[in-house]
């Protein structure tokens, strides 16, 4: 009655339809987590509204039937901790995704599955992220070495972008602590496995 929600679960709920602009969802801005992930919004756009949601920790809007471009207000989110896209209809705009990347400081868990991302892998990442999934979003270019770099990762996923292309580091990679599950199947690697992935002491899935 108050409108103060944080959190709102309504994954794999059945819903229907379109969430229009002036819906009453959006009134609750108090929302730290928001889950409409695996519903059918009839291949609807996602509403630049999102972006108001600034408390925000969690979004999930995976497997919901959503197409266009995903509203650069996304970006706005800054306390985002997770967020899940996925669906062969929905896009990024240019620069959007490096907006993302720039803004979202404390993402810990990034899966964009099946977007269209159609751009380069900026060297931008927060250094809390402990999860990159990028799988089939026709990314291209030189896969960045920051990406080898990063502190806490422990899942990092690249499957099936078969324009991207990049090597591994030859020395000791700062991921080398925490890195469980790595995945570049489909990704042009220009040599062979280096002696550097001796030091993935917890890698316990690798293609």
């Amino acid at each position: 009655m108050t409108g103060h929600v944080i959190e709102l679960d309504l994954g794999c709920s059945s819903l229907v339809g379109k969430i229009d602009s002036n819906r009453s969802l959006f009134q609750l801005s108090h929302l730290q987590r928001l889950d409409l992930s695996s519903n059918n919004f009839s291949h609807s756009h996602i509403s630049p509204e999102f972006g108001r949601f600034l408390n925000l920790t969690y979004l999930d809007l995976s497997d919901s039937y959503f197409s266009g471009q995903i509203p650069s207000e996304i970006s706005h989110l800054s306390m985002l901790q997770s967020l899940y896209f996925s669906g062969e209809m929905l896009k990024f705009g240019p620069h959007d995704f490096e907006l993302l990347l720039q803004n979202l400081t404390q993402l810990r868990e990034l899966h964009l599955t099946s977007i269209n991302i159609s751009s380069t892998i900026p060297p931008i990442f927060s250094s809390h992220l402990t999860t990159l999934r990028l799988r089939d979003t026709g990314l291209y270019g030189i896969i960045p070495e920051s990406i080898f770099q990063l502190p806490n990762l422990k899942t990092l996923i690249l499957q099936n972008n078969d324009q991207l292309s990049g090597y591994f580091p030859k020395t000791k990679w700062n991921s080398s602590a925490s890195l469980v599950e790595l995945d570049l199947s489909g990704v042009n690697l220009s040599c062979n496995l280096p002696d550097s992935l001796s030091y993935l002491t917890s890698l316990q899935s690798v293609s």
